[in-house]
């Protein structure tokens, strides 16, 4: 909105509409392949990762947790990440039996097939990281949960939510933290489940 009013103030013309990737049917189909005879109900894209530090990643077991209760209210979960997160989620399909349906993405698609999969979910959650960035850019509304970053800098436009807990010491833009990460200790599940379900229900 300000970056908007200072282009306004300058005389140039300003489209609120943030900025889509564009994808080829091919693309779109290859994603809906991949999707198709597994998920049925509304599909939830995670993206745990951001690769400037711990201070940008919410923690990973709250990520499991939260992919818990998604699949336990009927939705279906795709875990989304670039090759080097590949493997990080172990035995994700004996381990989720019991948890609602969860099926592995990372490592598996290029970025615009990553962008042709998220254009397919129903939302995403992800921290403040290019995997959120590129869900805005497919149109798809994001959950984005932010530690040590400042959404009005980096926050996704459109229809997404910011998911934060308020600490004095943030944003402190710091790839590590001396205090115990209160800024992600303190965002706890229940807060992110509940914004993510108000996501889906605006959508």
């Amino acid at each position: 909105a300000e970056l908007g009013e200072l282009v306004r103030s300058l005389g140039i013309g300003w489209r609120s509409a943030p900025p889509r990737i564009r994808l080829r049917e091919e693309e779109r189909n290859r994603a809906r392949d991949w999707l198709r005879g597994w998920a049925e109900g509304p599909v939830i894209a995670v993206a745990p990762g951001a690769r400037y530090g711990p201070t940008k990643r919410w923690p990973l077991e709250r990520f499991r947790e939260l992919a818990s209760r998604i699949g336990a209210h009927g939705w279906n979960v795709v875990w989304i990440g670039g090759p080097d997160e590949a493997g990080s989620l172990g035995d994700l399909d004996r381990s989720s039996r019991a948890r609602g349906r969860q099926r592995d993405a990372m490592g598996m698609f290029s970025l615009r097939g990553s962008a042709a999969l998220l254009a397919e979910c129903t939302a995403a959650v992800a921290n403040d990281s290019g995997a959120m960035h590129l869900a805005q850019g497919a149109g798809c509304p994001t959950a984005a949960l932010f530690g040590s970053t400042e959404p009005s800098w980096t926050g996704p436009l459109g229809p997404n939510r910011i998911v934060r807990h308020e600490v004095a010491c943030s944003p402190c833009f710091r790839s590590d933290c001396p205090y115990n990460l209160e800024c992600w200790d303190g965002l706890h599940v229940d807060r992110v489940w509940s914004e993510l379900q108000d996501l889906v229900a605006q959508s």
